[in-house]
């Protein structure tokens, strides 16, 4: 990262799809925070959150969680776990009708990265996930944005032209992603890793929390899809070889209660994970820990552009975990995509300075 780049105490705004107990959303909005105060900036994430069901039980967690009662629940137990690791991050709770005085404010505007972009998730709004409220437009900055669907269908091309037409330069974190908006736009869109990258094994394992792993050997599952396919093929492996199964994302089970830092801490110490998870799979790989991807069942969004750039990037096959791993190859790529990701924000950064003294 370049060090002439200071920003000197700049407030940031960082748009992503703000969900306080998603392990992605949080670790991704983790390392935005860290690269952008390596810069000097002060970020702050947004949260246009409605209230829907999801949210309002994550509402309720929280309150709980220093309570009495919220120790022994396990939905409450999570929930303290995660703001305890989620505490460092600024949050800002904000409204649509609201936007506008955002501009004020805040010197620059980041979005990235997970599937901000994608037209099909919860409570896309083209005015706030494609920044579209932000004036003047040069403060937008485009941080590995996923788009997350095989192609913008003809109701949504007209806003994401003008919105994305604003941007001084574009990036998304998958292949697919850049292509599709290179078609729409006709110019050329970076493709830059998803944040977590921009820090290696050592970074993470200082954030990591072990106290939930078990004494001996272990296999981890971590499913997102309905079928349990990732805790079958989990509980198959583990059986071959006399290892415990440690179930992520089960309510029924002890692990449930597992916050970010546990997340990380887990897959480090596993003997193998399987997933259908991207960051689960990214975190693996940084961990030098086998992972098969499975196929993520009951799903509108596909998960292949993501895991078959990942794929490509570090040239695993994500679906066969008896491959040959070079790990130096894997970590030396890992430290390309880092210098590739901090570069592009110090520079647009910079950018954004320059054009506020004009």
């Amino acid at each position: 990262m370049p060090d002439t780049v200071s920003a000197e105490g700049m407030s940031v705004a960082v748009v992503s799809l703000y969900a306080r107990g998603n392990y992605g959303n949080c670790l991704q909005r983790h390392a935005v925070h860290k690269l952008l105060e390596r810069l000097g900036c002060i970020p702050v994430s947004l949260d246009r959150r409605s209230m829907s069901r999801d949210y309002l039980r994550e509402w309720a967690s929280e309150r709980l969680a220093p309570t009495f009662l919220g120790k022994k629940v396990p939905a409450c137990a999570r929930a303290r776990r995660f703001l305890s690791f989620d505490h460092e991050c600024r949050r800002m709770k904000v409204r649509s009708d609201d936007l506008a005085g955002l501009n004020d404010r805040f010197g620059a505007f980041v979005v990235g990265s997970d599937q901000v972009w994608n037209p099909r998730v919860w409570d896309f709004e083209p005015s706030y996930n494609l920044l579209g409220f932000v004036e003047p437009s040069w403060k937008c900055i485009a941080l590995s944005p996923s788009v997350g669907v095989s192609e913008i269908q003809e109701s949504d091309k007209e806003a994401f032209s003008a919105c994305l037409g604003r941007y001084s330069r574009l990036s998304a974190r998958e292949t697919e992603g850049a292509s599709i908006i290179e078609a729409l736009l006709g110019r050329k869109v970076e493709v830059l890793p998803d944040p977590t990258m921009a820090f290696g094994a050592s970074y993470w394992e200082s954030v990591a929390d072990h106290s939930l792993a078990p004494s001996g050997p272990y296999v981890l599952s971590y499913g997102l899809g309905k079928g349990g396919a990732c805790a079958e093929a989990a509980r198959s492996f583990a059986q071959e070889r006399g290892s415990e199964v440690v179930e992520l994302n089960n309510r029924d089970n002890e692990y449930y209660i597992a916050g970010p830092g546990d997340f990380i801490g887990l897959i480090f110490g596993a003997e193998a994970v399987f997933t259908d998870s991207f960051h689960a799979s990214v975190f693996s790989l940084l961990g030098h820990v086998p992972f098969r991807v499975l196929s993520r069942q009951g799903s509108v969004y596909s998960m292949s552009s993501r895991i078959a750039t990942l794929g490509r990037t570090f040239g695993v096959d994500p679906g066969n975990l008896e491959q040959e791993y070079d790990w130096n190859r894997i970590d030396g790529c890992r430290a390309e995509l880092s210098d590739k990701i901090t570069t592009y924000l110090a520079d647009e950064v910079s950018r954004v300075l320059s054009e506020g003294v004009r």
